[in-house]
């Protein structure tokens, strides 16, 4: 059941989450083992603190023990007052993960450099619609880029030509094949606006990359010699752009997924539209695990 529509990575580590606390529990005679008891759980993480894991690790082990919970359909304890303090302070202290969200300063930076990196404006437009495509859909890299430009099963499951579409009011319709979430591929579409709210608009972008974007069937993102952009372009031209435009925080290809959650969460957004948006379970807590409490001053840039 643990394996349902979780990627190879997430099984893992949600096995590796359970494995520890049952080890924790046998160690110090907790019984019944199951189900698990807030007490029990109180117990763990404090446990893992002691023992000096790092906050994302503890965070990383209770959304799996989240996961074992729903789907035996427990009583879910994640949601008590105490757990959710826990989780907070956690969340505060987190230094596991270094790397740093994407702002809009970041993003508008990003694009507006990105035709002194580029070699042609087709390609500036390209990278500028990666990454606003990146950020407005919390997207995962996986799921717009491809592992080589060689055919193969990530050109099936990386965001296509066909999967993007337009409504009468001119909003945008992405279609998410495959995801880290989502390993059977039931899909699920995403509605975007235009927007005035930053100086590039991801519609706006989109259309004009559309304008340009050579005639072929594929992934959606393809240089003008059709070949279809892969993962280590998309990081070796984010990380150039970085250098020339003078930033030094340390951005990543999720730090777009992870600005785009801490917006989110900045401008008050409620948990489960937050979820939703990022498409997590409704019993999930990875959003405690990507927003940034200490940029989101930053946000108002």
């Amino acid at each position: 059941m643990i394996e349902n529509g979780n990627s190879k990575s997430t099984q893992t580590t949600y096995k590796t989450a359970i494995k520890a606390f049952e080890s924790f529990c046998i160690q110090y005679d907790i019984d019944p083992m199951y189900p698990i008891s807030l007490e029990s759980l109180v117990l763990f993480m404090g446990h893992l603190s002691i023992k000096k894991k790092a906050p994302s690790t503890i965070l990383t082990y209770v959304a799996g023990i989240t996961h074992l919970i729903n789907i035996n359909n427990w009583v879910d304890i994640t949601k008590n007052c105490v757990i959710k303090k826990m989780l907070s302070a956690l969340n505060r202290a987190k230094l596991g993960d270094a790397r740093q969200p994407v702002t809009p300063l970041i993003l508008h930076k990003l694009c507006s450099f990105s035709r002194v990196v580029c070699q042609t404006q087709y390609e500036a437009m390209l990278f500028n619609t990666a990454f606003l495509l990146d950020f407005t859909c919390f997207l995962r890299v996986s799921e717009f880029t491809v592992d080589s430009v060689t055919y193969g099963p990530s050109h099936e499951k990386v965001i296509r030509l066909q999967d993007v579409t337009f409504d009468a009011q001119g909003n945008m319709l992405v279609y998410i094949r495959f995801s880290k979430t989502d390993q059977l591929g039931k899909g699920v579409t995403l509605l975007v606006s235009e927007s005035d709210e930053f100086s590039f608009c991801a519609v706006k972008t989109l259309k004009q990359y559309l304008g340009q974007r050579p005639s072929c069937q594929g992934p959606l993102l393809v240089h003008f010699d059709t070949s279809p952009l892969t993962r280590h372009q998309f990081n070796t031209v984010l990380q150039r752009i970085l250098v020339v435009a003078g930033i030094n925080d340390n951005i990543k290809s999720h730090s777009f997924r992870i600005g785009a959650a801490t917006y989110c969460h900045a401008k008050g957004v409620e948990d489960a539209e937050l979820k939703r948006m990022a498409r997590w379970s409704e019993s999930s807590n990875a959003h405690q695990i990507y927003i940034r409490i200490p940029a989101i001053s930053m946000f108002g840039n």
